[in-house]
């Protein structure tokens, strides 16, 4: 039996008001027993709400029989690396400010919002990539053997750039996969008692695809998966769709697909980015309310968003670096033999293996035809949007943007001349 090893965990983010929901996660897997000790390091701007996170985490009922998970706000970033042994990055750069922009960009120029796809999430990498470069380069100097799992957003741009600085120990990791497999799963079977032995996932971070289901025998049983799919799937594709495209599509694929229906949802709604501040303004009031955390406020808040990226991405990754038996998972990574014609460095979503030996692409069959067109699009989006440089000028911005499947044609120059006027988050210190 594999022996379970000590963990020291930095979160670049720490104050997000999601945190503790992390440390809900960790303490789960250390019920279990997938987990020892943990020496969790907390760094974030925003030092007060830090300090509660940790008074409202040292107070969680239940944890007394458990290995111990020791907890430090830092006030340094180099403090909070040196000697980590992994790194999660879940910096959210302008905060939900920033996302309410993003999403109102795209809104005013008749696309569909989003904060990491598109026009907003073309924005949202011009405001992070500077703070997104700056540290990983600080990982790189503090704790150069620490896996640093990344999951801000726009995340395989992301990826790219923490990889550029810290290397091959950067893998980009989202729960999205793992719960669109878990839905179907229960869909087929509710439907047509029917079950599959594994299945391949490929594509770009939330926007990828679930195909190639196969049986115990190993018997190709996709066509049947694809048939027992119900009318409304709730997937986000039409059933119909998706039986043309011979793959399921993870939910943000509606946008491509059905853009107008899309767009119409959005219509009259509140900017998600706006929500979502208003939430974590009343989470941070109550952790920091006279006298220490509220925390059955603070229970009742964090209860009212779905947050399963941990329980299903984050914890479920840390525990298979640490074993010697490999998982799999999809990670964002560079994979590009998954993917004709991708260059060598492009991120993609695709199957690995997960163990202390590292993170290894595992062998996927192709792509059906429109799924991987779709994809060496959005590859090629990708890459342009890398090259551009630090001063990108309105005519490079709208040669990017028109290689976006989702950027409204009639209105390149208009977003472009704003996207040249966005003010990038600053490099950590």
């Amino acid at each position: 039996m594999t022996s379970i090893a000590h963990t020291t965990l930095t979160v670049l983010g720490g104050s997000s008001p999601a945190t503790p929901v992390l440390i809900t996660a960790l303490r789960r897997a250390q019920a279990a027993g997938r987990l020892g000790t943990i020496e969790l390091r907390l760094y974030g701007r925003n030092r007060t709400r830090l300090q509660r996170i940790c008074d409202y985490a040292e107070v969680a009922p239940g944890t007394a029989k458990l290995p111990s998970l020791s907890l430090a706000a830092c006030e340094d970033v180099a403090g909070a690396l040196r000697g980590a042994t992994h790194i999660l990055c879940m910096v959210r750069p302008g905060g939900m400010s920033g996302r309410a922009d993003d999403e109102l960009l795209a809104r005013r120029a008749n696309a569909v919002a989003d904060e990491g796809l598109g026009v907003g999430g073309l924005r949202c990498y011009l405001r992070g990539r500077e703070l997104i470069e700056s540290l990983a380069q600080a990982c790189a100097r503090h704790a150069p053997r620490a896996y640093l799992l990344q999951m801000s957003s726009p995340l395989g741009l992301n990826v790219a750039l923490s990889r550029r600085a810290h290397g091959d120990r950067v893998v980009g990791v989202c729960e999205l996969p793992r719960t669109t497999a878990q839905r179907l799963g229960v869909l087929v079977e509710a439907a047509a008692g029917l079950r599959w032995s594994s299945h391949s996932h490929a594509g770009l971070n939330h926007q990828s695809w679930l195909y190639a289901f196969r049986d115990a025998r190993g018997h190709d049983i996709t066509a049947q998966v694809l048939a027992a799919l119900p009318a409304d799937s709730g997937l986000g594709v039409t059933t119909a769709k998706i039986r043309e495209l011979g793959a399921i599509p993870v939910h943000y694929l509606r946008m491509y697909f059905h853009p107008r229906r899309a767009r119409a949802e959005q219509k009259g709604t509140r900017l998600r980015g706006r929500v979502l501040a208003d939430w974590a303004g009343r989470v941070e009031q109550a952790l920091c309310a006279a006298g220490g955390p509220d925390s059955p406020r603070v229970d009742q808040l964090l209860g009212e968003r779905r947050m399963d990226w941990f329980d299903e991405g984050v914890v479920p990754v840390l525990e298979a670096l640490q074993q010697s038996q490999p998982g799999a998972f999809p990670l964002n990574v560079p994979a590009a033999a998954a993917m004709p014609g991708a260059a060598a460095d492009a991120i993609v979503e695709i199957d690995c293996s997960v163990s202390n030996s590292g993170v290894r692409p595992k062998p996927v069959p192709p792509l059906p035809a429109g799924p991987a067109a779709l994809t060496r699009a959005l590859l090629g989006f990708e890459r342009a949007a890398l090259g551009l440089p630090r001063s990108a000028t309105a005519p490079m911005l709208a040669d990017v943007l028109a290689t976006h499947p989702l950027a409204p044609r009639g209105k390149l120059g208009e977003l472009a001349r704003a996207l040249a006027a966005v003010r990038a988050e600053p490099a950590c210190a």
